[in-house]
């Protein structure tokens, strides 16, 4: 019986010895996932999710104004969690990639369309929630719980980064030399 017991625990040290190895087949590379984003797809999917995040945020006003609503008993839930989900996971936080990202590449016109769709998300943050996290809101893990700015502030935050944006989109810039220049691909609206 004893003799069983070695090998059954031979077995299982030689079978946690295998499963521990770091390397073993590059088993948990995910070759499908990116590492990196171009520009050009970045910015149909910040239009896509500021399009969302606006159908959230009017169904959801058009819903707290129905007066026929409570006249025939129709109610439907609703919440505005997830136009502030959309906003900040996805389209913020994307358009502040992007914007990074341009910046780091010398893509003014990139750079431009970002500060732009940061100014119309911001707007609507500002519009529907008033005060809200701006200048703390993409740290990462370096601020979990970014303090709120007063309405006003982020007003004056829209402003400069509409007028940023206008002196980028106004640029000259040579796409044969360049090679970061807006391709009608990229634009999900007009494209």
């Amino acid at each position: 019986m004893r003799k069983h017991f070695k090998y059954i625990f031979l077995v299982l040290l030689l079978g946690l010895g295998v499963s521990s190895c770091d390397e073993y087949l590059d088993i948990n590379d995910d070759p499908n996932r990116l590492t990196e984003v171009s520009l050009a797809s970045l910015t149909p999917t910040i239009q896509l999710y500021l399009a969302d995040a606006q159908y959230n945020v009017s169904y959801t006003a058009a819903q707290a104004t129905q007066q026929t609503g409570s006249y025939f008993g129709y109610f439907e839930d609703f919440t505005l969690g997830g136009a502030w989900t959309i906003l900040y996971l996805r389209a913020m936080s994307n358009a502040n990639i992007l914007a990074t990202q341009a910046a780091a590449e010398g893509a003014d016109h990139y750079q431009g369309i970002a500060l732009a769709m940061q100014a119309f998300g911001l707007a609507m943050i500002t519009d529907t929630w008033e005060d809200a996290p701006w200048s703390q809101a993409f740290k990462g893990s370096e601020v979990l719980q970014p303090t709120y700015e007063a309405q006003s502030e982020l007003y004056k935050t829209i402003t400069s980064l509409l007028d940023q944006a206008e002196t980028l989109l106004n640029s000259t810039v040579d796409c044969e030399t360049a090679g970061n220049c807006i391709k009608p691909a990229s634009d999900l609206i007009y494209g």
